[in-house]
């Protein structure tokens, strides 16, 4: 049985970087690399605004 508590990424504002399914989908959305997502959360955080802002998206 699935968890319905278990949200998506989408459904959340952070990036989780320690799951592969997680990231693969901010770098598809964002248009960016693993590389470029890691090097964002390093500065900024792992709030998805503010890893656009940074990414300029």
């Amino acid at each position: 049985m699935e968890n319905s508590n278990v949200l998506t990424p989408s459904e959340r504002w952070w990036v989780n970087v320690n799951e592969q399914r997680d990231l693969a989908y901010w770098m598809e959305r964002l248009g960016t690399t693993e590389t470029e997502i890691r090097e964002a959360i390093a500065v900024v955080g792992v709030s998805v605004s503010a890893i656009k802002r940074y990414l300029n998206k």
